[in-house]
């Protein structure tokens, strides 16, 4: 047997017990002492006696040894006249029966036998469900009937194997080149096969692609069943995993659901609309939007949708994991998050949204402040320890900030800002942590529910956060509850209050200003996990280098960026951002010099915060 089958044979005082285990799939046989031997083609089922000849055999052997095989045609006591077909030539002879040694009636089991050999699983490809019900069927019958014929432990070994594709093909795979494939990558696979056939096509054929095309009348047939097999493969495969994924979800399969839906996503943009953009044709001057516009592309978010329900719906409340605890930061539990911006379009560095899972990791519930960047620089410049330094970094690398030129934005408790990648990494690997991962701080920021800025779905300026709106609708709330100067005039209001644009403490969602003031009815820019300032305040530094496209590529499990590259990604916005660097899926780059050092606007905005990973098993 193979696989993880096993076989238990029990031997009674009248009937032998067969029982095949495999998988979720249980088989008992009993077999009544003696029965094989007795059995006709009467005994089976009307698919089995097909597989048996049309009429019954006989052997014959005589007397000098001749051995004869055919049908008895009729026979009294002096003679037997038997019937014997060889390919197309068909003879009756008369035996006598004085002659004759022994006659022996047909073996049931040997036919069957020889008959089931055609029926046993394509080692290439998976049979059609009629063809697989059938063939299990027959299998079945065959070691119920006939448990101690040799055949018996090979059809055994089939069953298993049968049993097996049948769990597969129920699961929506295929099987190509012998191969068990889950629909999307089946798809791929076909797809690729008929795109490099129409490839061979138009080298051998040149113009055949073109309607006009008056050269070889067969190729251009045969060329144009390719372009329709290949389509019908892309167009098949939507109602393929809306069969599929429920039974998934249903079972929780969610790993196996989230991969398809984005192995389908992937094939979708790289391979169908590619396609379809280049046609028939090659028609170069058709762009991947103009082609996705005449698609149901929301049919991906809303499989996305689906999965992310079923998904949430079925995380524990409680980690079953104790949770190292590290001072100021908060443990973020590993799952599947969706990444990117739904609202996008092609051509767009947040697009397409895609599936990630990120192992538990701890990640800072703070910014890293001025006064914990110090006790960095002060090793530094102690000791001159490089040991922390990433080997890109210059030579003798200051680690000052900028930030500290302005007395607005150095007291302790303030982040630091004016710092570049290098500075923050060596900072994060000095303190035994790292810089979190973009989807890592993605998920830390939004959770599992799309949530557009940390805090939820409210504008900055409704919450108050440190950027340019939050902080003139703080200064607006600020001079609306404070009282007149002048009591003897009511009616003229206080001067208006400006607050400065600098950073605010990083352990505080407000500035001093604000605390004189009721702000109980005001949410706090919190996010999901419990953080501090993960939009506005500062904008913050993380691990992975920056490619346009490489949410497209982007793997599922982990992903950590492009493994090379020029330019740093930084995250969250910070108090001299408009909204739209706030929001949980936007990206910001060091584009030039100016970003590179730390700086947004020409001012110093770019801090960080550390994430440090954990041994948890998934």
């Amino acid at each position: 047997m193979s696989g993880n089958a096993s076989v238990h044979f029990h031997i009674m005082r009248t009937r032998v017990v067969f029982t095949c285990i495999w998988g979720g799939f249980a088989i008992a046989i009993t077999l009544a002492a003696g029965q094989a031997a007795a059995l006709t083609r009467h005994d089976l089922s009307p698919e089995a006696q097909r597989l048996l000849p049309k009429r019954d055999l006989v052997t014959i052997i005589l007397k000098n040894g001749e051995t004869l095989v055919g049908t008895i045609i009729e026979e009294d006591p002096r003679e037997v006249v038997l019937e014997i077909k060889r390919r197309t030539i068909v003879k009756r002879r008369p035996y006598a029966r004085d002659d004759i040694k022994s006659i022996k009636p047909m073996d049931v089991a040997a036919y069957f036998a020889q008959g089931l050999s055609a029926r046993g699983p394509n080692p290439e490809k998976s049979l059609p469900p009629e063809q697989l019900a059938l063939s299990i069927a027959l299998h079945q019958e065959f070691i119920n009937n006939f448990l101690g014929h040799p055949f018996a432990k090979v059809a055994e070994e089939r069953l298993v194997t049968l049993l097996k594709e049948k769990e597969n093909f129920e699961r929506g795979m295929e099987k190509i080149d012998g191969v068990w494939l889950p629909p999307v990558q089946a798809a791929v696979v076909k797809f690729k096969k008929y795109s490099e056939g129409l490839e061979e096509m138009r080298s051998k054929y040149s113009g055949v692609q073109e309607d006009a095309y008056t050269g070889n009348r067969r190729a251009k047939i045969y060329y144009d069943k390719l372009v329709v097999k290949r389509r019908d493969v892309a167009r098949n495969l939507p109602k393929m995993m809306k069969d599929r994924l429920p039974g998934l979800l249903e079972n929780r399969y969610f790993d196996e659901a989230i991969h398809e839906a984005e192995a389908f996503q992937n094939f979708w943009l790289l391979g169908v609309v590619e396609s379809e953009r280049m046609g028939d044709g090659y028609d170069t001057n058709v762009n991947n939007a103009e082609v996705m516009a005449g698609m149901d592309m929301d049919y991906i978010p809303r499989m996305q949708k689906d999965i992310l329900e079923g998904y949430i719906g079925a995380i524990p409340e409680e980690d079953p994991f104790t949770i190292p605890a590290e001072e100021n930061m908060v443990y973020r539990p590993g799952g599947y998050f969706l990444m990117g911006d739904h609202r996008a379009t092609f051509g767009s560095d947040t697009y397409p949204p895609h599936f990630v899972y990120i192992p538990p990791f701890l990640i800072d519930q703070c910014e890293v402040s001025n006064k914990q960047y110090g006790e960095f620089l002060e090793h530094v410049r102690a000791t001159q320890d490089v040991s922390m330094e990433h080997p890109d970094a210059p030579p003798l690398k200051d680690h000052t900030p900028t930030g500290w030129n302005s007395r607005a934005l150095k007291t302790d408790d303030q982040p630091v800002v004016g710092i570049d990648w290098y500075d923050a990494y060596a900072y994060a690997k000095w303190a035994g942590k790292r810089l979190p991962s973009e989807a890592e701080w993605e998920a830390a920021a939004r959770g599992t529910d799309l949530r557009p800025f940390p805090w939820g779905k409210e504008s900055p300026a409704k919450v108050f956060a440190n950027n340019v709106s939050g902080r003139a609708a703080l200064s607006d709330e600020i001079t609306r509850q404070e009282a007149p100067r002048d009591p003897k005039r009511k009616d003229q209001p206080p001067p208006r209050v400006n607050l400065p644009a600098v950073t605010w403490p990083v352990n505080k969602h407000l500035p001093a200003r604000a605390e004189l003031i009721d702000l109980s009815l005001i949410n706090p820019p919190k996010s999901a996990s419990g953080l501090y300032h993960m939009a506005g305040n500062a904008a913050e530094w993380v691990a992975d280098f920056y490619q346009s496209n490489y949410y497209i590529q982007s793997p599922v499990d982990d992903p950590r960026g492009p493994k090379n590259g020029k330019i740093h990604i930084f995250r969250g916005g910070s108090y001299v951002d408009g909204d739209g660097p706030l929001h949980t899926y936007a990206r910001s780059i060091a584009h030039d010099k100016n970003t590179q050092n730390g700086n947004v606007n020409n001012s110093p905005a770019i801090g960080f915060r550390c994430a440090k990973s954990l041994n948890i098993p998934r």
